[in-house]
């Protein structure tokens, strides 16, 4: 008989544990229990609910999405960087900050 348990008894196991951490002496540690075995119960009623919708909508809630990639290479970074620190005011060689066109120091334009 080698039953999985399902999320119903995972929260109801939750649930047991929350009552338990009023046995926790220490008040702080006792307070962060409470904190996260909440936001875990939280997190299985959001589960529950997205997977229930996904299923009233057709969807396979098991399906892997594809992730996108917002990473930039490091050499585009060094160059916008780069870009960015290496720029000097013609008038008191302060470094300028950004595309602005004035210098934040001694307030004259660069153009």
């Amino acid at each position: 008989m080698d039953e999985t348990p399902n999320l119903d008894e995972f929260q109801r196991h939750l649930q047991s544990l929350l009552e338990k951490t009023s046995n926790i002496v220490d008040l702080d540690e006792q307070q962060t229990r409470r904190l996260q075995i909440e936001s875990a119960i939280q997190e299985a009623l959001r589960f529950k609910h997205k997977w229930t919708e996904l299923k009233k909508a057709g969807s396979n809630p098991l399906k892997i999405q594809e992730t996108v990639r917002l990473i930039v290479s490091a050499e585009t970074m060094k160059e916008s960087i780069g870009g960015l620190s290496s720029s000097k005011c013609l008038h008191c060689s302060a470094s300028l900050q950004g595309d602005i066109e004035f210098c934040a120091v001694c307030g004259k334009f660069q153009k």
